[in-house]
């Protein structure tokens, strides 16, 4: 038995169907929830609608859960105490994310404090002059709240600053054992990010 070919259409030419003898119902079904991104083109627009409606089942950007992620330490001990959160979500390039810690009796700073992250920084980030995009809380408990700040320590980490005013503009020193206070059981930090990842 010879070699049976056929000559599928060019990108672009209206075919019919039933020319290749196909079930519609056939179609359909490879088609109908099954597209991938190399029967997409790069250029289509796609109406938001169709990505984030709650009303469509699977919309995939509707309530999509935040991830956590383990942070690793670097100048401080956890002991006993809390990680109350660290989550973050990537969209893109762009990482969001939050942490909270509270202190226990056995946790413990030793240097400025420093946290990996879910997802390294952009090369960019590699000049220490690039600013991360952050809000940073540190609890002294009972006694008073301080503005904290963050910096790139690696491709990975950040560490914490306390923001300090004893000059005549707004300035910056690491954290420490004691700054920005004497740290003990139940003081806290919390920690915003936005940047741009890998």
């Amino acid at each position: 038995m010879g070699t049976i070919s056929v000559s599928l259409p060019s990108d672009g030419t209206t075919a019919d169907v039933a020319d290749y003898n196909t079930p519609i119902t056939t179609i359909v079904t490879v088609i109908n929830g099954n597209l991938d991104n190399d029967n997409i083109a790069s250029a289509a627009a796609i109406a938001g609608s169709k990505l984030a409606d709650a009303s469509i089942a699977n919309a995939k950007l509707t309530n999509q859960a935040w991830s956590t992620w383990p942070p690793s330490w670097t100048n401080f001990t956890v002991g006993n105490g809390t990680l109350n959160y660290a989550k973050y979500t990537q969209v893109g390039k762009t990482v969001v994310l939050r942490l909270k810690f509270t202190l226990g009796s056995t946790s413990s700073v030793s240097g400025a404090i420093t946290f990996s992250l879910p997802v390294n920084l952009n090369a960019d980030y590699a000049d220490d002059s690039h600013p991360l995009i952050h809000d940073v809380r540190i609890r002294d408990t009972g006694t008073a709240y301080f503005k904290g700040g963050a910096i790139v320590a690696s491709s990975s980490t950040v560490s914490l600053i306390a923001k300090t005013a004893s000059g005549t503009y707004v300035g910056e020193a690491a954290t420490s054992s004691t700054v920005p206070m004497t740290w003990t059981t139940n003081d806290a930090f919390s920690v915003g990010l936005i940047y741009e990842g890998v």
